[in-house]
């Protein structure tokens, strides 16, 4: 059987602690994957369909949202894998050689990582002949966080999906090159001392001396990077970033060298001015997650040492409003809490405060 890479062995109390975070709304994709070979192993068809259900209503509008959506058609037919002008198809000759090949499951992963990528359609005749696999193609779709169907034999955008040319077995090379891509770049141009303490954080308890990159190194590094790929690239990532005036310099370059990088950081917010937050925006940052932490001012005082709760939370309206001006879409704002009280048992409110002003709301083990 195919490994998906999650555990399965789930003991009663974690099953129960996941079915209490969907109640509340704060179970993972990968959870409640979890949850769905749990029940299907089981033999329980009904938990199976409204586990399914509950994904499906996570990624509902994942294509719709995305400007461009590419799609992932997996058909029944002669082996090939194939670009096309609005997304990427899977050819299946048999279960087997899919799972096996090179070329198969993995490639069909590793794509639905790609975040152009929204929409998975798997047509009827694949789904008829290899239900299983359709089932385990519909499930890492939607554990990815990307809407899925199976088409009718007269929908036309099974017609619409049309027969493999020699030009797109061609254009094919173009995505093996971005598959062969890393995941995610590290730069530690700058390191340092941060401004808050933070007790869960090494910084809290030991001195890390600044130390920054030769500007001369960082363009080499930056010339290695690959072009036109929205690869997660992370910018200063052991020190509050927005602390430090060199900052600007070292992010400006990289985002103007390589603007399709999915270039951003991490920051506990601080730092963040209204006119850091228009420079960002300027600057076309693809993504900012800002750690509050924590949910209000004595839980924050006591958490960082520090008293600048109100500071952080004006610091996200900035983002807000300077991206509402610019009338951007860049970047992508997430406000990050801890998984730890008094965040615990809060997790529905504060998700409905903090998506009026952020893109996202993340709580973190």
């Amino acid at each position: 059987m195919l490994n998906l890479s999650l555990s399965l062995s789930l003991s009663l109390s974690n099953l129960k602690n996941i079915e209490e975070r969907i109640f509340c709304n704060g179970a993972s994709l990968d959870e409640l994957a979890v949850l769905y070979i749990f029940y299907r192993e089981n033999g329980n068809i009904q938990q199976m369909r409204r586990i399914l259900h509950l994904m499906e209503a996570h990624t509902a509008h994942a294509a719709s949202q995305l400007d461009g959506c590419k799609t992932v058609v997996m058909r029944k037919g002669e082996a090939a894998f194939t670009r096309q002008e609005n997304g990427f198809s899977f050819s299946i000759d048999s279960v087997s050689a899919f799972l096996a090949r090179p070329e198969g499951f993995m490639h069909y992963a590793r794509l639905l990582r790609l975040p152009e990528v929204g929409e998975v359609v798997i047509t009827t005749p694949l789904a008829r002949e290899a239900a299983d696999l359709a089932a385990i193609l519909r499930l890492e779709a939607l554990r990815a966080g990307k809407a899925c169907r199976v088409l009718m034999p007269d929908d036309p955008a099974r017609r619409a999906a049309g027969s493999i040319t020699a030009q797109e077995k061609q254009d094919a090379a173009w995505l093996e090159e971005l598959l062969e891509c890393p995941r995610e770049i590290m730069l530690s141009s700058l390191m340092g001392p941060c401004n808050i303490r933070c007790r869960f954080c090494e910084q809290a308890y030991e001195k890390i001396p600044f130390r920054k990159m030769d500007f001369g190194v960082f363009r080499e590094t930056v010339a290695a990077l690959p072009k036109d790929r929205f690869i997660k690239t992370i910018i200063t990532p052991y020190m509050e970033p927005l602390a430090i005036s060199d900052h600007r310099d070292y992010l400006e370059y990289l985002l103007k060298e390589r603007p399709g990088l999915n270039v951003g950081f991490n920051t506990n917010g601080s730092h963040l001015t209204r006119e850091k937050a228009d420079m960002l925006v300027d600057l076309g940052l693809k993504y900012i997650i800002i750690s509050m932490n924590m949910p209000d001012a004595d839980s924050y005082r006591w958490f960082t040492g520090r008293d600048y709760f109100d500071r952080v939370c004006a610091g996200v309206r900035f983002l807000h409003e300077a991206k509402k001006r610019a009338h951007a879409r860049f970047p992508v704002v997430t406000v990050q809490f801890l998984k730890f009280p008094p965040a615990i048992g809060q997790e529905e409110a504060l998700r409905d405060k903090w998506l009026q002003h952020a893109d996202q709301v993340w709580f973190r083990n």
